[in-house]
């Protein structure tokens, strides 16, 4: 099947989702025929076919023998609500000490690894990367013999460079800076900007390895709430400027972790216009920007920037390859500091990965593989989802994210997430508490769950048993 093909099934399948979705087609009717659909859609039959299948293995429709397709009925559920008693003043971090045990589940096999934000290693392009890495070896034999030092291999920086001019971001290979990873992107800018025991303000939930980060470096942070949907509010931050010194902030504008949340155009342009005023220089982690369902890359807060204090920070952990170590940066006007700061510290990113990365890039080998992983992802967060509605307390509350592969899950205020996670790590099930989320200890009757492995049978027994123990709880 090409390319094409799956994109027009794909686009069939949402039209008809939608119509159900508002209300044209209701739950137990009987939707048109197949050929029907293909004159509708003028489509062949064969693409109306596959439009079905989706659906039917997402739970959407069912076939009846003899009979033809019908409106399942789909559970849904809502969104879950911002936490009302986030911490808006300056604090230290005081996160519980969690993340190293979820990071070793992580690597025991023995775990159903619903805890750390990690893809199954077959979806990643292994095999391709393999092929790239055989064959620059045979003809750079000396690649691992030469440290590739800062801001790093030239052929990698034009095809991000490139990536993000398609998309509407006005950038330079110049101007990207090749690092190990988004988090240490984010440790060296932290360092180019901020004195010691200066204020971050940042957005809440938020990823623990960033907090984590911050803590290490002995800064405060001001917590602002963060919408399900919309992620921060322009309101909120600028009321917090106004009223506190704050030396910079850490925003992950499109699909946060945990929450999934993508912050509309007109809010980062606003939020840019907002830092910029009160001159405050803004750290934007982009790491889940490639995983857009829709396929439409959302825009940076870069995008927005006319005066250089947006740092960009990304990586290619949750898309090619998570060992490779190799990230991103458009340090923006900082980058004079940033640099000169890598160079103090790892010198340089791996280099036999920059050279196989940029290869991967340079022959759109990139962009076929992100095609084919979006769809996966989305599929295994429906799955999830329908599974969560079925077996947790009927009080659940959790995102629907249209991109990444995090659910990020609310329940009754009296539920603690550290007795369930105390209780899956017994059965061998690694989940994220909710805790470990928040600089204060919040969030304590939320939790998150990895959706990036391949759904199998365990599970679905594996969400069985948390709702089994969830419910225990109430």
């Amino acid at each position: 099947m090409t390319n094409k093909d799956q994109l027009l099934y794909e686009t069939v399948a949402k039209e008809i989702e939608s119509q159900i979705q508002l209300g044209a087609l209701r739950v137990g009717e009987k939707i048109a025929s197949v050929r029907e659909q293909s004159k509708l859609f003028n489509v062949s039959i064969n693409t109306v076919l596959q439009a079905y299948v989706l659906l039917e293995s997402r739970g959407v429709i069912e076939s009846r023998p003899q009979s033809g397709f019908y409106v399942s009925k789909i559970v849904t559920t809502e969104e879950v609500r911002p936490e009302s008693d986030v911490q808006t003043r300056p604090a230290p971090i005081l996160i519980p000490d969690l993340v190293s045990d979820l990071f070793e589940a992580a690597a025991n096999d023995k775990y159903v690894l619903l805890g750390a934000a990690c893809l199954s290693p077959e979806l990643h392009p292994n095999e391709a990367i393999a092929r790239i890495t055989r064959s620059i070896l045979r003809t750079h034999s000396d690649v691992n013999a030469r440290y590739e030092f800062t801001p790093g291999h030239l052929p990698l920086r034009q095809q991000i460079a490139k990536r993000l001019l398609r998309t509407g971001h006005k950038v330079s290979a110049a101007e990207v800076t090749i690092t190990n990873g988004a988090l240490d992107s984010l440790h060296l800018a932290l360092r180019a900007i901020l004195k010691p025991g200066e204020t971050i303000l940042i957005e809440s939930p938020n990823y623990f390895g960033i907090l984590q980060s911050i803590a290490s470096l002995g800064y405060k942070v001001i917590e602002v709430p963060a919408n399900a949907r919309t992620g921060v509010d322009p309101d909120d931050v600028k009321k917090i400027l106004s009223r506190y010194k704050i030396g910079a902030a850490i925003l992950m504008p499109n699909f946060n972790n945990p929450l999934g949340s993508v912050i509309p155009d007109a809010n980062k342009r606003e939020l840019v216009k907002i830092f910029s005023k009160f001159g405050v220089p803004v750290i934007e982690d982009d790491i889940y920007g490639d995983l857009a369902f829709s396929g439409v890359r959302p825009k940076l807060l870069r995008a927005f920037d006319e005066e250089g204090i947006v740092i960009s920070c990304s990586s290619f952990s949750k898309t090619i390859s998570p060992g490779s170590r190799t990230g991103w940066a458009l340090p923006g006007k900082f980058e004079k500091e940033f640099r000169r700061l890598q160079l103090s510290s790892t010198v340089g990113a791996n280099r036999l990965q920059q050279y196989v990365i940029a290869e991967f890039m340079a022959t759109g080998a990139f962009e076929r593989y992100l095609r084919k992983i979006r769809p996966v992802l989305q599929e295994q967060l429906h799955r999830v989802s329908q599974s969560v509605l079925k077996h947790f307390p009927e009080e659940t509350r959790f995102t629907q994210p249209q991109g990444g592969f995090m659910l990020w899950l609310e329940l009754p205020k009296k539920f603690d997430s550290l007795e369930l996670y105390k209780a899956a790590a017994a059965k061998k099930i690694s989940i994220a508490p909710g805790v470990i989320f928040s600089a204060n200890g919040n969030y304590r009757n939320y939790l998150r769950l990895n959706c990036g492995r391949l759904w199998r049978p365990e599970i679905d027994a594996a969400i069985k048993t948390l709702g089994t123990l969830a419910k225990q709880q109430l």
